[in-house]
C-alpha cells in the first residue's frame, strides 16, 4: 500500500487516469450532469447576491437614511451567512444524502427571506429590522444553493468536464447578475426612497426564484432533481494530490501566515467601497448616474470573464509575482477615485478595474491552492477564503467611520494606501519562497 508521501510523488496525470478508469470499470458511480440544476442554482444565487452587493447599500442609505456606521453594521448582519460556506461544505460532504435537500431549503429560504424583506419594506423606517432579517434569510438560502451545486459537481463532474461546468457556472452567474439589474431599473430606478418600489422588487427576486424551482420540480416531477452522490468519492482527490513544485511539500507555517495577510489586507479596501460606491453615484453625480452605472456594470462583468481568461492562459513561475504590477494598478485606479473625475471617466476606469481585479482573484486561488496543506488542502484552501471574505467584513464594519470623517475622497485615499502594504508583503513573501526553492535545488 501507498503511504501519503508515495501518492503525492505520483504525477497528476496518472491519477486523473486511473480515478477514470475506475469510473469506467463501476458504471454505478456514474452520474449524469444535471445541467439545468447547476445553472438554477447559479442564477438564483446571482441574484440575491447581486441584489445584496450592489443595490441593497442603496437602499439602506437612500430610502431608509441610515448613517454610515449605522448601515455598515446592518450590511455585515446581511451579509455575514458567507462566511458559514466552510461549515455548509462540510456538512454537505458529511451528508451527500442530503445535498438535495441543501438546495430545496435554500429556494425556501430565498423565497421567505425575499417576502419578508418585502412586507416589511411596506412598514418603511418601522420595518427595518424586519428587512434586515428577510435579506439575512435569503442571503442563507443563496449560499445554500451555491454550496449545494458545488459540493455534488466535487462528487460527480469527472476532471474532463471540469471546464465546461465552470463555463456554465459563470454564464449562469452573468444571466441571474443581468436579471437582477434590469428588476432593479425597472421597478426602481431613480425612485430610490420609495418603500413601495422596493418592496415589490424585493419581493419579486425571491418570487422568480421560486418559481423557476417550482417549474424544473414539475418538469422532474420530484422536488429531488440532483441525482445521488452518496456512493461517489470526490472526483476532486487526484487533483488534490498533484506535487506542488517550487515550494516545500508543506509550506512553511511562515509562508501560510504572510499569504492569509496578504489576503485579508487586499480585501479591506473592497470592503471600504462594498456599500458605499453606489452611494458615490447617486451622491457625485445622480439617481440616473446609478441606472446607467448598473447596466453599464453588467458589460464589466463581461470585461471580468475575458481577465479570468487572460489569467488562465498566462502560466507565471509564481502566481504571486503577477502582484508586482496588478496591485499597483489597483491602487492609482483608487487615487483617481479621490479626485471626484467626470462620470464617463469614472465609469471608464471602473469597467478596466474589472479586468484587473479578475486577475488578481486568479492568482490569489492559484496561491491559495499552492501553498495548501497537501494532507489537508481542502480545509486549508476554506481558511484561506474566509480569511479573505474576513479582510472585507471588516473593511465594511470601517467604512462607517471612514466616512463619517473623510467622505469619499478620504475613503478612496485610505483604501490606496492600505494596499501598500500588501505590496510589500508580496515582496517579503516572493524572497522567502525563493529561498526555499533555492534551498530545495541545491545538490545535497
Amino acid at each position: 500500500m501507498q503511504t501519503p508521501e508515495e501518492k503525492l510523488e505520483r504525477p497528476a496525470s496518472l491519477e486523473y487516469q486511473s480515478y477514470d478508469a475506475e469510473l469506467n470499470q463501476d458504471k454505478s458511480l456514474h452520474v449524469p450532469i444535471p445541467w439545468i440544476t447547476y445553472r438554477y442554482a447559479y442564477y438564483a444565487q446571482a441574484i440575491i447576491m447581486s441584489m445584496l452587493l450592489m443595490n441593497v447599500p442603496v437602499f439602506l442609505r437612500q430610502a431608509l437614511t441610515l448613517d454610515w456606521v449605522v448601515l455598515a453594521t446592518s450590511f455585515i448582519a446581511i451579509y455575514s451567512p458567507v462566511l458559514f460556506r466552510p461549515i455548509f461544505a462540510w456538512g454537505a460532504d458529511s451528508h451527500p444524502k442530503k445535498i438535495a435537500i441543501m438546495l430545496a431549503s435554500g429556494t425556501v429560504f430565498v423565497v421567505l427571506g425575499s417576502i419578508g424583506a418585502s412586507v416589511s419594506a411596506l412598514y418603511g423606517v418601522d420595518g427595518t429590522l424586519g428587512i434586515i432579517c428577510g435579506l439575512c434569510l435569503a442571503v442563507v438560502g443563496a449560499t445554500f444553493l451555491n454550496v449545494a451545486a458545488d459540493s455534488h459537481i466535487v462528487r460527480t463532474v469527472a476532471l474532463s468536464l471540469s471546464a465546461r461546468v465552470n463555463s456554465q457556472k459563470r454564464i449562469a452567474a452573468f444571466v441571474g447578475i443581468f436579471t437582477g439589474q434590469v428588476l432593479f431599473t425597472v421597478l426602481v430606478g431613480i425612485n430610490l426612497a420609495e418603500f413601495t418600489k422596493w418592496a415589490v422588487y424585493f419581493a419579486l427576486a425571491g418570487i422568480l426564484t421560486g418559481g423557476i424551482f417550482a417549474v424544473i420540480m414539475l418538469i422532474n416531477r420530484s422536488w429531488r432533481w440532483l441525482p445521488d452522490v452518496s456512493n461517489c468519492p470526490p472526483t476532486q482527490q487526484a487533483q488534490m494530490k498533484e506535487p506542488q513544485k517550487h515550494v516545500t511539500r508543506i509550506p512553511s507555517l511562515k509562508v501560510m501566515i504572510i499569504l492569509l495577510v496578504i489576503s485579508f489586507l487586499y480585501n479591506l479596501p473592497e470592503g471600504f467601497v462594498e456599500t458605499t460606491f453606489e452611494n458615490f453615484i447617486v451622491d457625485s453625480y445622480s439617481a440616473n448616474a446609478l441606472i446607467v452605472y448598473s447596466f453599464i456594470i453588467v458589460f464589466g462583468g463581461i470585461l471580468g470573464v475575458f481577465g479570468f481568461w487572460l489569467a488562465g492562459r498566462s502560466k507565471p513561475p509564481s502566481p504571486e509575482r503577477d502582484f508586482y504590477w496588478l496591485l499597483p494598478l489597483v491602487i492609482i485606479y483608487y487615487i483617481l477615485l479621490s479626485f471626484i473625475l467626470p462620470f464617463t471617466v469614472t465609469i471608464g476606469i471602473t469597467l478596466g478595474i474589472q479586468i484587473i481585479g479578475s486577475f488578481i482573484q486568479v492568482r490569489f486561488l492559484q496561491s491559495w491552492h499552492r501553498y495548501s496543506h497537501p494532507v489537508k488542502p481542502g480545509l486549508t484552501f476554506q481558511f484561506y477564503v474566509v480569511i479573505f471574505q474576513l479582510g472585507k467584513l471588516c473593511g465594511i464594519g470601517f467604512s462607517g467611520q471612514i466616512m463619517l470623517g473623510v467622505g469619499y475622497e478620504g475613503l478612496f485615499l485610505m483604501a490606496a494606501g492600505i494596499l501598500v502594504i500588501p505590496l510589500i508583503l508580496v515582496l517579503i513573501f516572493s524572497k522567502i519562497t525563493n529561498k526555499i526553492v533555492n534551498k530545495k535545488s541545491t545538490p545535497k
